[in-house]
């Protein structure tokens, strides 16, 4: 840098008395300059002098697709149809349009011409044909029977125009034709003929397009061509055919002719279809909520689909399977179809509920299946809803569930009620000693046993109730109740609800409070004011463990439910693994032997509980009926179930497989048969309208005890307050 800065400096010491303008000359760049500047004033000049032929060539220039006369006129023309191919014989219909560079100037009359090519290829011009102006500024005429090749032009003064050829085809053409379109019935759209030779086709997807058309020969074949495909063959008659097409896509089509000769058509023109298309329905399970539902014993399941399309459905169905756990490489089983009404067939938007029978696919507790809603709109196109599952749980399983919390309050109840009974006692015992004595003697050790009873049952009265409420809370959070045991729940605590009353707290507060102190003044004032209704507390104490009682066989009932079951599922099993085993297989036979005698003891162990919940249910007369499992009862001794089962134990101990089999679908037959009405038993207990009015009864009755006690305390204790 520093080098070419010395260079520079060195440069401008050297130039800097040098005039450089005087080194550059300008003499050379004078002469053309003075030429152009001649040619601009001589150009200005000559339109001075001569401004019309001047300006004529200016616009001939500008103008320079139009052909001029000799006065300045521009003129060009538009002809159609131009070059145009025709069969033996036709007419032509020609149209001119003469255009000028003078907006204002009006022709009135032109003059048209043809020629005649002959075969020698020779021209032979014809006559002038003068042509008038019509309306609309057009030139119209037309060239009748032509025979042969030829050309046609026309000519305004000494204008002609471009002359454009006809040429007469000896292969088939398309003389004419018309187009008729079908929309669907569904859509409700109306149908319609378009104007002859117009061939654009635009409509709804899956309308049936008609095609009418009319030949120049004799046709052997006639079709179309949709977008290059295989042709479509017409019906063929003489010069005509018909046909038709179902539009499903967009594209274009050409017409395919074929004469008596097998000469085929050329050059055909092209046309397009475009389809509006029919979008597919649209399906939405809006019920139930959960994509993932938990049947807790429901038979039924009310679904509920909002389906949505455009001109309407054809159809609504269920699908649904149970799943199993697939081995190795076995395929999932099929899905079954259930047809679901749709009311309205051509509405665009519907909810559908439907219930739907669960028991038809023998779910098991703890088994799953899933499913779908598939929706068809009137053109077959499809929709499929999610993929949607539900797991069913039995009543016996959800009152199984609930078994341990039941007997966890039936033990603080009865505990509850024993210390109620215990401080009654005691309470009665210090009155007789209270009215004995003047002042009220209690030795220390007396007065601390007593507070710690009336503690601990203030303590168990509140931790039992509060244990009910949060029993209550977890099996719901839980699924663990249903519908029907929640009821039988809510009414219990209600019954608590009016064993542990405010009042009764008060009073025990009051009497756990003077037996703290040393006073017994105060004693002898909160044991004159315990006023504790022993027979009511008694009454509702019972009436509460009534309640458990009922729960309790109802959970019985539900446990023997789950047995049968379980029993009939063992008997499954066993039977599949006779049916797949080998009777020369003596260890195998003895197993499976052993397996039977275990299935007969259970069935056996079975109805002796059946008949001890009989007779339990029995006990509670109006509170439940025992009546459907003494029908039960009765049939499996009428069936002979377990001499069955013994029978098909020897039959496999001497290797009879065979006969075992039969046996063993017998009392297939019976287990299912009585699995089946001890579900719908247990299911008739819960659901019994009957039970249901009987509870509410017993309501309204407990409700109206519960007034008259209160009504009978006040009045007491207002006697009681009058004596001090």
């Amino acid at each position: 840098k520093e080098l070419i800065g010395a260079d520079i400096n060195e440069t401008e010491y050297i130039t800097k008395d040098v005039d450089l303008k005087s080194m550059i000359s300008f003499k050379k760049l004078q002469k053309p300059f003075y030429i152009l500047l001649a040619t601009i004033l001589l150009y200005a000049a000559s339109f001075a002098i001569f401004p019309s032929e001047l300006s004529g060539a200016v616009k001939r220039i500008i103008n320079y697709n139009y052909n001029y006369i000799d006065n300045g006129l521009g003129v060009t023309f538009e002809i159609t149809p131009g070059d145009v191919e025709i069969s033996k014989g036709e007419k032509l219909d020609i149209n001119i349009r003469v255009n000028t560079t003078e907006e204002d100037y009006k022709i009135e009359e032109i003059e048209f011409f043809t020629k005649q090519i002959t075969s020698d290829n020779y021209e032979l011009l014809s006559d002038a044909t003068v042509l008038t102006v019509e309306p609309d500024g057009s030139f119209k005429t037309s060239i009748e029977n032509i025979n042969g090749n030829m050309l046609y032009f026309a000519q305004f003064k000494n204008v002609r125009s471009k002359e454009y050829k006809i040429s007469v085809a000896e292969y088939p053409i398309v003389k004419s034709f018309t187009v008729s379109i079908y929309p669907p019935d569904f859509t409700g759209l109306p149908s319609k003929t378009l104007a002859e030779n117009e061939g654009d086709i635009f409509c709804q997807e899956g309308s049936t397009v008609y095609f009418d058309v009319k030949s120049n020969k004799n046709l052997s074949f006639a079709g179309i061509s949709f977008n290059n495909s295989h042709p479509v063959s017409f019906e063929v008659s003489g010069e005509g055919a018909k046909g038709s097409i179902v539009a499903k896509q967009s594209g274009n089509y050409k017409f395919i002719l074929k004469d008596e000769k097998g000469n085929e058509s050329r050059n055909q023109n092209t046309y397009t279809i475009k389809v509006a298309n029919d979008d597919a329905p649209k399906i939405t399970i809006i019920e139930p909520l959960q994509s993932n539902y938990i049947l807790n014993g429901e038979r039924e399941l009310l679904l509920r689909a909002r389906i949505s399309d455009d001109f309407g459905f054809s159809k609504l169905v269920l699908g649904f399977r149970k799943i199993k756990s697939i081995a190795g490489n076995a395929a999932a089983p099929a899905f079954i179809y259930e047809t679901v009404e749709i009311k309205n067939l051509n509405a665009t938007s519907l909810e559908v509920p439907y219930i739907w029978n669960i028991s038809k696919l023998g779910l098991r507790s703890g088994e799953s299946a899933e499913y779908f809603m598939e929706v068809t709109d009137n053109t077959g196109k499809s929709t499929r809803s999610d993929l949607r599952t539900i797991q069913y749980k039995s009543l016996s399983e959800l009152l199984k569930k609930s078994e341990e919390m039941t007997k966890d309050l039936k033990t603080e109840l009865e505990a509850v009620y024993d210390q109620s009974q215990e401080i009654q006692k005691e309470i009665q015992d210090m009155k007789k000693e209270m009215q004995k004595n003047e002042e009220l003697g209690l030795n220390e050790e007396r007065k601390k046993e007593m507070e710690s009873k009336v503690d601990n049952f203030q303590k168990n009265l509140n931790s039992a109730q509060k244990k009910l409420e949060e029993n209550m809370s977890e099996m719901q959070q839980k699924n663990m109740l249903s519908e029907k045991t929640l009821e039988q729940y809510m009414e219990l605590q209600k019954m608590f609800n009016k064993i542990n009353t405010s009042e009764l707290q008060k009073m025990l507060e009051k009497l756990r409070e003077a037996l703290k102190k040393n006073n017994p003044d105060e004693l002898k004032d909160a044991l004159k004011n315990f006023k504790f209704d022993e027979e009511a507390f008694k009454k509702y104490m019972e009436k509460a463990m009534e309640l458990l009682k009922k729960i309790e066989n109802m959970q019985k009932f539900g446990e023997l439910t789950q047995k049968l079951d379980d029993i009939a599922k063992k008997q499954e099993d066993l039977k599949k693994d006779t049916e797949g085993s080998d009777k020369n297989d003596k260890n195998k036979m003895d197993n499976l032997s052993d397996k039977q005698k275990d299935i007969k003891e259970q069935t056996k162990e079975f109805k002796d509980e059946l008949k001890k919940l009989i007779d339990e249910i029995n006990k509670m007369k109006e509170q439940m009926s025992a009546e459907d499992l003494e029908k039960l009862k009765k049939q499996m001794e009428q069936k002979n179930t377990e001499n069955k089962m013994q029978k098909s134990s020897e039959e496999l101990n001497q290797s009879q497989k065979e006969n075992s089999e039969k046996t063993q679908e017998d009392i297939m037959k019976d287990l299912n048969e009585m699995n089946q009405k001890m579900q719908d038993a247990l299911s008739q207990m819960m659901d019994s309208q009957d039970m249901q009015n009987k509870l509410m009864n017993k309501l309204k009755e407990i409700k109206k005890q519960l007034e008259e006690l209160s009504k009978k305390q006040q009045e007491l204790r207002d006697k009681t307050d009058k004596l001090n």
